[in-house]
C-alpha cells in the first residue's frame, strides 16, 4: 500500500510539473482529430458561404437618336446626341420585359434633348420586390443577386498523424437561383463562381482548429 501511494504521488507530481491534468491531455488529443463535419463548419465560416453570384443590369438603354433641326437649304444640320455608345434597348428588351411581367421592375421612356438632337432612352426602376435581390447600385447600373454558391461537402482531409496542419478538400453547389438569373452574360460584371474542387488549409491552435487564409 505504501509503494502504491508513492507511485501515485510521483505521477501527480509529474503532471503538475508539466502543467497538465489527465483531463486536459484527453481534450488535447480529441481536439487534434479533425472530422469532415467540423472542417465544413470552419470553412463555411471562414469564407462566408453561401456567396452571391452577381449579375449587372443597366439603368438606361438607348432606343434612338433623332435630329430635330434642318437647314433652310434642306440639308441636315449635324446634331450633338446623348448616349452614343450606349447599350441598345433592342438587344435586351425580351429579357428585361420578362422581369417587368413578374413585377420586379418598371420600364419607362425618357427623352433627353441635346444640340439639334433628341435621344430616347428606356429607363428601368426596380420595384420593392426587385430590390430584395439588390446587392449594390450606382448612377448607371444595378448589381443583383442571381444565385448563391454554398459548400456542398468536405470530400476528404489530408493530415499526418499527430500533425497540427491539415488540408480539407471540398466541393461547392449552386442553389437559390433568383428571377434575375436571366440577365447573366448581357453585360460585363456578370459572373458565376467556379464550382471546381476547392482546398482549405487548417492549423491546430491551443483552442482548436482554424482555417489559414
Amino acid at each position: 500500500m505504501k509503494n502504491t501511494s508513492s507511485i501515485c504521488i510521483i505521477l501527480l507530481s509529474a503532471l503538475a510539473f508539466s502543467g497538465c491534468s489527465p483531463g486536459q491531455n484527453a481534450n488535447a488529443k480529441a481536439g487534434a482529430e479533425l472530422d469532415r463535419e467540423r472542417a465544413a463548419e470552419l470553412v463555411k465560416t471562414a469564407y462566408g458561404y453561401p456567396l452571391a453570384d452577381k449579375g449587372v443590369m443597366l439603368k438606361r438603354y438607348l432606343i434612338e437618336n433623332r435630329l430635330i433641326k434642318v437647314s433652310a437649304g434642306g440639308q441636315t444640320v449635324p446634331g450633338m446626341c446623348v448616349g452614343h455608345g450606349s447599350h441598345k434597348w433592342s438587344d435586351v428588351a425580351p429579357i428585361i420585359a420578362k422581369l417587368a411581367e413578374q413585377g420586379l421592375l418598371a420600364i419607362e421612356q425618357e427623352k433627353v434633348k441635346g444640340e439639334n438632337c433628341i435621344t430616347t432612352f428606356t429607363r428601368l426602376e426596380l420595384t420593392d420586390k426587385g430590390r430584395a435581390y439588390l446587392l449594390a447600385e450606382d448612377d448607371n447600373q444595378y448589381t443583383l443577386r442571381v444565385s448563391e454558391v454554398d459548400l456542398n461537402q468536405v470530400t476528404g482531409i489530408i493530415q499526418q498523424q499527430g500533425s497540427s496542419l491539415a488540408i480539407a478538400e471540398y466541393n461547392l453547389t449552386r442553389r437559390n437561383e433568383t428571377p434575375f438569373s436571366v440577365i447573366l452574360g448581357i453585360h460585363l460584371g456578370s459572373h458565376l463562381s467556379p464550382l471546381g474542387t476547392q482546398r482549405a488549409s487548417l492549423v491546430l491552435y491551443d483552442d482548436g482548429w482554424r482555417v489559414k487564409k
